[in-house]
């Protein structure tokens, strides 16, 4: 007789009686649903960050053909983002794959609007972008090839949001000149909302204007690119060919171009950058915490289950059939899953918009994570999963045992299995502890790490003057010194000095480098990061001054340019040598003078803590001349008046010049390490809610165990057992289970950790101490849990356990 399926009527009567039984049961059905609640929810929040960054494409017209081309060296496998006009041109020009490629640069400007006076970010981009990107303004046009020319006068792009801010919406603004760093521009659009190139922060696009002797130099890298591929050019073939342009380039100019060709790769591969590896990370972690909640809900589901052998028995002896009693119990893990998951789905919305706001400063598209379609059918997938799988295994087994082999197996069969999904609990969590602590050991070496100069009782102020104000070089410089020397008056100030870019801010700028008398291979180069300062900014930041001397007020614009290098740049052009009193010369133009080396400093780590000190050259700016520049000023540490007294000077020197924020030294390295901040809390907090929820599936298999064992229990006892052996028996079955999870968890720890070596700084992904904390919080944890059970089990009376039944 071949099988039915059930009725919808028996199905429909199945869900009503599973929901009676679930309200009669208030205390196990609020657990299971806030469980569940907290595991869908904390899994749904985290896929909607992966769905906006790793799997959504970029928020622009038919994206899969925009790409992005970057410099590569396939000598060391580095990449560099930035390229050279003249490569862009070639690029341009030879490709037959590129349908366009745009190119641009960030830069900052100062809005005079009526009184006040603000610095905004900026992009300076090719007339062809918005063609690139297929794109149109909001209101008035896009800019075109004559913006571009050099005498042409500015133009210049608002965001929506700039446009309502500033202007108050007004249409009216297309057309007129707005003020920028005391120069007219001429505003002719404004970009709809949903525009964010290249993110959220920039406020206004400028055309960039690239001349005759930008497409001479070479190897000056200042552009970043985004392009569009030919109809039904794949990303592969694109690269292909670009690469073999790349090759005719160097064998064309192998004095700049050797050892250097190019990466393609998609615009949304680009927008996930370094995010990649710690978001699928942070995935495996979430998804752990939800095998978790899910392995509890199948343990208290098979304890319930058990529970009911007798109930089961009756009803099979009036006539039930084993899939009718797999139905029933079927039915009550779907209503479990079903309310959980609407629980999840509010955690969801509610976790979405709190995560939103903390992934502003780590992902470029942090602004298009959203509770939408897709995320919603994960979570109606997880949901449905965890009911069906995790409902469905433990109904098998309680009704093959209850039904077949009688209570007494029941019991050994319901512990065995309990036990199992505890221990596969324990082995996720330990495998989540041990990924936090290695992200706190590598963040706490990091914050240990020495910079190369003294970080304590250091502000940092960034200021732009107006470089229209000034006529000369030396006018520049006077400024700068004369700020500096009325910051030096401020009681409590012990330095002061000033930068261009300041380290571990983010802003680097780099050069090549000629030293005299030494001939350069074919192929052969040398670069550096190239800061522009002047005198006493060394002595501010704590940075030895090794051999020579600082800067001076009479290293002028008439006198011969000097420099002062690392350590790193001096070993690297003069090995074994003295390099002060020698001569280099800064940049790509051989007509350019010499520069004189007048002293050597300290290694310093500019670009990050994890990465070596590179050589780097500075300049002062009595010579050069330098837009924006960072204020450094050490004070001591009672001085509490010292930064309203310094935004009060830097008011004074210029009404054009914004005040800007405070920000102590410890501030900038703090921010230099929030990727690794942020990976470390969001794994230690994953792993805080798998090691409780393992704690609590040991408290609940132990406490199951005891509550079956009475009766063991009450013949131990009357056989002359003390109640301390009853006490050792049930903390033992605790760190059995824990022991049995972690053995398991040091092989699944060696998976995540492999996704982790990337991201660790001077910790082995297999660190013993690390292995043997996890090991220990988990072992602790598990006492803990046996506490009550324990303490259940030793008070148990012989004469009452041996009536048990």
């Amino acid at each position: 007789m071949e099988a039915q399926l059930p009725r919808p009527s028996h199905m429909w009567r199945d869900f009503q009686f599973g929901w009676r039984l679930l309200r009669r049961s208030p205390g196990f059905t609020a657990v299971a649903v806030l469980t569940l609640a907290l595991g869908i929810g904390a899994n749904t929040t985290m896929f909607s960050v992966l769905d906006a960054i790793l799997f959504q494409p970029p928020a622009y017209p038919n994206p899969g053909g925009l790409v992005v081309l970057q410099r590569y060296y396939p000598r060391n496998q580095k990449i560099e983002e930035q390229i050279s006009a003249p490569d862009w041109k070639d690029f341009t020009e030879r490709s037959r794959s590129l349908e366009s490629l745009a190119v641009y640069t960030a830069d900052t400007v100062t809005l005079t609007h009526g009184d006040e006076v603000e610095r905004l970010p900026v992009t300076a981009v090719s007339a062809n972008l918005l063609a690139v990107l297929q794109v149109s303004p909001l209101l008035g046009r896009g800019f075109q090839s004559d913006d571009t020319r050099p005498n042409a006068p500015v133009t210049a792009l608002l965001s929506e949001s700039l446009w309502r801010s500033h202007f108050g919406g007004d249409p009216s603004i297309i057309g007129q000149s707005l003020a920028f760093a005391g120069l007219p521009v001429r505003v002719i659009g404004v970009m709809p909302a949903s525009f964010a190139f290249p993110d959220r922060a920039n406020t206004m696009w400028l055309p960039l204007r690239i001349s005759p002797r930008d497409l001479a130099r070479r190897n000056v890298y200042w552009m970043r690119t985004i392009g569009r591929l030919r109809p039904g050019i794949s990303v592969e073939a694109a690269r292909a060919e670009l690469v073999a342009v790349a090759g005719q380039v160097a064998r064309e100019s192998p004095d700049t171009n050797t050892g250097q060709s190019v990466a393609v790769i998609s615009l949304q591969q680009y927008l996930a950058g370094n995010s990649r590896a710690a978001l699928l990370v942070l995935g495996a972690a979430v998804a752990f915490v939800l095998l978790i909640v899910c392995a509890n809900l199948a343990s208290l589901l098979l304890a319930r289950a058990s529970a009911r052998s007798a109930e089961f028995a009756v009803r099979a002896a009036l006539g039930a059939a084993r899939p009718q009693l797999l139905r029933q119990l079927l039915a009550e893990g779907v209503l479990l899953a079903a309310l959980g998951g609407a629980g999840g789905m509010l955690v969801a919305v509610w976790g979405v918009d709190a995560l939103r706001l903390v992934a502003m400063s780590q992902f470029s598209r942090a602004s298009e994570i959203h509770v939408n379609a897709p995320v919603l059918c994960f979570g109606l997938a997880a949901s449905l999963l965890c009911g069906i799988v995790f409902g469905l295994a433990p109904a098998f087994a309680a009704t093959r045992d209850a039904l077949s082999r009688g209570s007494a197996r029941t019991t050994k069969g319901g512990s065995t299995a309990r036990g199992f999904l505890v221990a596969a609990e324990v082995a996720m969590a330990f495998a989540l502890l041990v990924g936090a602590g290695l992200m706190t050991q590598s963040l706490w070496k990091l914050y240990h790490v020495d910079p190369g100069f003294t970080t304590g009782h250091l502000l940092t102020y960034q200021i732009m003057p107006r470089l229209s104000d000034f006529q000369t070089r030396a006018q520049v410089g006077s400024f700068y010194e004369d700020l500096l020397s009325r910051i030096r008056l401020v009681p409590g100030v012990k330095a002061a000095g000033a930068v261009g870019n300041l380290p571990l801010s983010g802003g680097r700028s780099g050069t090549s480098i000629a030293v005299e008398n030494r001939p350069m291979e074919p192929g052969e180069s040398i670069s550096a990061n190239y800061q522009l300062t002047g005198p006493g900014y060394f002595a501010a930041m704590g940075i030895p001054i090794v051999a020579g001397r600082d800067f001076s007020t009479g290293d002028s614009q008439n006198s011969q340019d000097v420099v002062i290098i690392n350590r790193a740049l001096a070993n690297l052009c003069w090995p074994g040598q003295d390099a002060v009193g020698r001569r280099m010369r800064l940049g790509p133009n051989p007509n350019d003078p010499w520069s004189t080396v007048v002293g050597v400093i300290g290694d310093v780590r500019h670009d990050a803590l994890a990465l070596p000190p590179r050589p780097e050259a500075y300049e002062n700016y009595f010579q050069h001349v330098w837009g924006l520049t960072t204020i450094v000023v050490r004070h001591s540490p009672e001085a509490a008046a010292v930064p309203s007294a310094i935004s009060a000077l830097i008011k004074q020197a210029g009404k054009h010049i914004p005040t800007p924020p405070s920000l102590s030294m410890d501030d900038v390295i703090a921010s230099s390490l929030r990727d690794q901040r942020f990976l470390m809390w969001m794994l230690a907090g994953f792993a805080a809610c798998a090691i409780l929820l393992a704690a609590i599936g040991i408290y609940g298999v132990m406490a199951y165990a005891v509550t079956q064992r009475t009766r063991e229990i009450g013949i131990r006892l009357a056989l002359g057992a003390a109640r301390r052996d009853v006490t050792r028996l049930v903390f033992a079955g605790g760190i059995r289970l824990a022991a049995a999870g972690v053995v398991a968890g040091s092989l699944l720890a060696l998976v995540l950790v492999r996704f982790l070596r990337t991201m660790l700084f001077q910790v082995k992904p297999g660190d013993p101490a690390t292995l043997a904390c996890a090991a220990a919080i988990l072992a602790a944890f598990a006492l803990v849990a046996c506490i009550v059970p324990a303490v259940r089990a030793a008070r148990v009376e012989a004469s009452v356990a041996l009536r048990h039944e």
